[in-house]
């Protein structure tokens, strides 16, 4: 296929697709008439549904008044509901046609969309075609792979910020976690004798303590990947959590120690609590971040590929 065949086919693809794409915008805008119109069938069904049965306890009241001969204002009021019935379901009629006219124009645009699915990966095709067959060294093949260098790294970054975002995330379910187990302490019908004298309370006050340093563990191993994992990134974020788990460890260190005085594990569980409200507040922080750098980036790329197929549409 010679350049100029190329470029015929390319320029037919664009137009094909700029067709489909109006065809998927329709699409939406038809699905949403359709919604509206369903709510708008099922309101007046319900009232041709109340207007009939409105109509139909007059005519038995009528029957009633006829046999015992006092026919009055029934006879009229039964006329008026029979002509709302009427209107009722003229309307209702006219929101059902609507409905059928929209379901029909969804069908043959849906058919039409049908043969131009493999639209995209036919245009893409072609221009990777095209773009091998440029001259190297020209102004097109020269920008082109700067933009496809470009596109890697962000795409590099964005795969560094995921897995930033998948340990915080972890991270951040973690310190929660550790953060209702300190809490315990406070509540009365889960609360640790500080002074474990017996079997039991020494028990649980172990079990305690080794439950909560095995998360801080966790944490502080976490914490470690999070900050190898932001290294890698682009744009440096300060989040320094060691004062933290430290601050968490020393605590559980305490409570394990302390077994006459609970004064040194009351004042040290304040700390903890606060240390660890901190961490979580950092996490939470750094996640917003990351996700709004993760969505730089994605917009970065997508202008990149935007900017990459027009430049070999028009070169």
């Amino acid at each position: 296929m010679d350049k100029k065949q190329i470029n015929e086919n390319i320029a037919q693809l664009v137009e094909q697709r700029t067709r489909k794409e109006l065809i998927e915008r329709r699409l939406k805008e038809l699905d949403e008439e359709m919604n509206r119109q369903f709510a708008i069938i099922d309101g007046m069904e319900k009232r041709v549904d109340n207007e009939a049965k409105e109509v139909e306890d007059l005519q038995l009241s009528n029957i009633r008044n006829l046999i015992s001969k006092t026919l009055g204002e029934d006879e009229d009021r039964l006329e008026m509901e029979k002509e709302d019935l009427l209107w009722a379901v003229i309307n209702l009629k006219e929101a059902q046609q609507m409905m059928e006219l929209l379901k029909y124009e969804r069908q043959i645009l849906k058919t039409s969309l049908d043969e131009l699915f493999s639209i995209d990966e036919r245009l893409e095709t072609l221009l990777l075609v095209k773009e091998q067959n440029l001259k190297e060294g020209s102004y097109v093949s020269d920008t082109l792979e700067a933009l496809n260098t470009l596109h890697l790294k962000l795409e590099n970054e964005k795969q560094e910020i995921q897995e930033a975002l998948e340990v915080a995330s972890i991270l951040k379910d973690l310190l929660k976690k550790l953060e209702t187990e300190l809490k315990q302490l406070n509540d009365p019908k889960k609360q640790i004798d500080f002074h474990g004298q017996d079997r039991y309370s020494s028990y649980a006050k172990k079990a305690y303590v080794k439950k909560g340093s095995d998360l801080v563990t966790n944490i502080n191993h976490l914490m470690k990947k999070l900050e190898n994992e932001l290294n890698d990134l682009r744009t440096k974020h300060d989040i320094n959590l060691t004062q933290n788990v430290d601050q968490l460890s020393k605590f559980f260190v305490i409570l394990f120690e302390n077994l006459i005085n609970s004064f040194l594990v009351r004042r040290s569980f304040k700390d903890a609590i606060h240390s660890i409200e901190s961490a979580e507040m950092k996490i939470e922080k750094l996640i917003l971040k990351l996700n709004h750098e993760y969505e730089k980036s994605n917009k970065r790329i997508l202008k990149i590929g935007s900017d990459r197929e027009e430049l070999l549409i028009n070169s």
